[in-house]
């Protein structure tokens, strides 16, 4: 499928949490790392890996906080003890990408 598609695919259609805000973080970093002094302490592979980070790091976002989330029983808080849920919901699903589609 490819690794963009996924990301797309992955991400809910809600009004704020959706592919087109993690395309908007990832824009925001990659400038923030293009600063001179920002620049000069990372490496190539430092850049990658923020980029991928932005990119998923509201994967399946709900449109909801985690106290919604955790008093209504969704999947994520019961999968996650009602710790962070939605932080590692975004991290298995984006991992889960990373696995299946690099």
């Amino acid at each position: 499928m490819g690794f963009a598609v996924a990301l797309y695919k992955n991400y809910e259609q809600n009004p704020y949490h959706n592919f087109f805000h993690a395309l908007n973080v990832a824009q925001v970093c990659c400038l923030l790392m293009a600063l001179p002094d920002v620049a000069a302490r990372f490496q190539p592979l430092d850049y990658f890996v923020l980029s991928v980070a932005a990119l998923g790091h509201d994967l399946g976002h709900p449109g909801a906080n985690n106290l919604f989330v955790n008093r209504n029983d969704c999947l994520p808080s019961r999968l996650y003890q009602n710790r962070s849920v939605l932080e590692n919901y975004h991290a298995a699903l984006l991992f889960q990408i990373l696995r299946y589609e690099l």
